[in-house]
């Protein structure tokens, strides 16, 4: 279950303090809609895409002319159309520049574990909703990636299948996927140097597995050494009906785990969630998958750092800052929520923002950031006093953390230069209003950057082009589409992007520099006639 943010909420808690990581979280000038945001997608072109606390209500944070997002101007864009308004959705950017959304564990305030899904097309501002895989009876909050091919990657929550979409024809294929250990329900997919696809499950805790995506076939990755698994008990535990053609399905809830992330060192951070079975532990786990040397090879497992207290991951966000570091969302006090307290907060939320806000949340933890560098788990001094609403956390091209829509988080430290896209070929002279094209290395960078317990996964492993005026330093991101790879870490591979110029751009002399997942390359000198 996922709760969104109200606007009055968000003026109670932001706390902005130093630390010795020169950490700080900044409040937007500009306010976030009153309704709250979800979560969101960064556009190739610069603007974050959102989600508002309608659900079927979207919105666009522009960043300023000198490309800060802290002075961004928000925009009420299309709305999806009824009667999709989802909850806990699936997607992805997709290599045209279009945004997918798919699934939805709630439609508005019912459980639906939709099948439906729809893109957006910042060109023309419209949504297209269209059909999920032939046969599904759900996706919900399912697990989704883009595949370095550029096709997305779904999976069914209640079952083992798998789907891929074409974004060219919007037309799912079901895979013929085998050896998967359990269901798809609240696991998360992490993108893999190598093109497979990683997972840590739930219902089968502590294994983790990866699937060949040559073959669709799954292989165990062995044990995660510590239970990273939340599991319900007792009413939470019961089934949950849902209706689909007419018929009732029943879903057994089947736990919580936190996001994984792989790091640029190729080794993956696993945060996991406060287990309550056999009996009530007192720290979440975090886990290291270090892969093998050997292609295929199995690789190893070790226990990372415990969260503090009674914090933990699960069913939250994470993302790869640009100087190396795993940020993460904690809950406070653990993920031991009822049923009820969850659908009550909800509902509230959905119905009357303001009014509950008003009342301060009593009794309702904040939530603490935790930044992993690698050996430590430090927890931040900053509280996001949210009234239980799990602030959304993305990666921006100006290397900060949008949170929730109204601060922006930066860490002290810069990216190694070895991360950085680097540019090969553009046209020394360029034209506005025209489509160009930019080739370079590491265009798509060391991972997809983002990632959830399970949906809400917004990977933004592409190429974001920025252009500088030297006369006025105005900077433009131009929208880059058809970028011919979507892997993670891919050396020395040369890939390439298309993207289009404003017509509105600036002339003269400027800088051209790619940005992904926060890192810039070198700029590079050119003209725009």
């Amino acid at each position: 279950m996922k709760l969104r943010l109200s606007l009055a909420a968000l003026a109670l808690g932001v706390a902005c303090l130093p630390h010795a990581h020169a950490q700080t979280l900044t409040p937007l000038v500009n306010a976030p809609p009153a309704d709250g945001i979800v979560y969101g997608y960064l556009m190739t072109d610069g603007r974050v895409l959102l989600q508002g606390g309608n659900l079927s209500d979207w919105y666009t944070l522009t960043p300023d002319a000198t490309g800060s997002y802290l002075d961004g101007t928000w925009t009420q864009v299309a709305s999806l159309p009824a009667p999709y308004a989802p909850d806990a959705t699936s997607g992805a950017v997709l290599p045209d520049g279009r945004v997918l959304i798919t699934g939805g564990e709630y439609n508005g305030n019912s459980f639906a574990l939709d099948t439906e899904s729809a893109v957006y097309d910042p060109a023309q501002d419209s949504w297209k909703v269209f059909a999920g895989p032939k046969g599904w009876t759900d996706v919900g909050d399912s697990p989704g990636t883009i595949l370095p091919d550029g096709r997305f990657l779904l999976g069914e929550k209640t079952t083992q299948a798998l789907a891929l979409l074409d974004a060219r024809t919007l037309s799912w294929t079901i895979l013929p996927s085998s050896g998967k250990a359990d269901v798809n329900a609240e696991e998360g997919y992490t993108l893999m140097p190598d093109g497979s696809v990683l997972t840590t499950d739930v219902t089968n805790a502590p294994n983790a597995e990866r699937l060949d995506t040559g073959n669709w076939t799954w292989t165990s990755l062995g044990s995660t050494k510590v239970n990273l698994k939340f599991t319900w008990q007792g009413i939470n535990a019961r089934p949950i009906p849902w209706r689909y053609r007419g018929k009732t399905y029943y879903y057994t809830p089947a736990g919580e785990i936190g996001p994984d992330i792989l790091r640029p060192d190729g080794t993956v951070f696993a945060a996991g969630a406060i287990n309550t079975v056999p009996k009530r532990a007192y720290y979440a786990h975090t886990a290291i998958y270090v892969p093998s040397r050997t292609p295929g090879g199995v690789g190893t497992w070790h226990a990372g750092p415990n969260f503090q207290h009674n914090d933990d991951a699960g069913d939250q966000f994470a993302v790869l800052l640009p100087n190396g570091n795993v940020l993460v969302q904690a809950n406070v006090g653990g993920y031991d929520k009822t049923r009820a307290q969850r659908a009550a907060r909800i509902a509230t939320l959905v119905h009357d923002h303001i009014a509950f806000a008003a009342n301060s949340c009593p009794g309702v933890p904040p939530f603490h950031l935790y930044e992993f560098d690698g050996r430590s788990l430090t927890l931040e001094p900053t509280l996001l006093n949210t009234c239980g609403v799990s602030p959304n956390m993305l990666v921006l091209p100006d290397g900060g953390t949008l949170i929730g829509g109204f601060a922006e988080y930066t860490s002290a430290g810069a990216p190694n230069p070895a991360w950085a896209p680097t540019i090969t070929s553009v046209a020394s002279s360029l034209t506005h209003g025209t489509t160009a094209t930019l080739s370079g290395t590491q265009l798509t960078g060391l991972s997809q950057a983002n990632a959830f317990g399970d949906e809400f996964g917004a990977p933004t492993n592409y190429p974001l082009i920025r252009i500088t005026n030297t006369a006025t330093g105005h900077v433009v991101y131009c929208r880059t589409h058809d970028w011919t790879d979507a892997g993670v870490a891919t050396g020395t591979k040369i890939v390439t992007t298309s993207f289009d110029i404003p017509a509105t751009i600036e002339t003269g002399p400027s800088t051209i520099a790619v940005v992904t997942n926060g890192i810039a390359s070198s700029p590079v000198t050119v003209t725009l006639q």
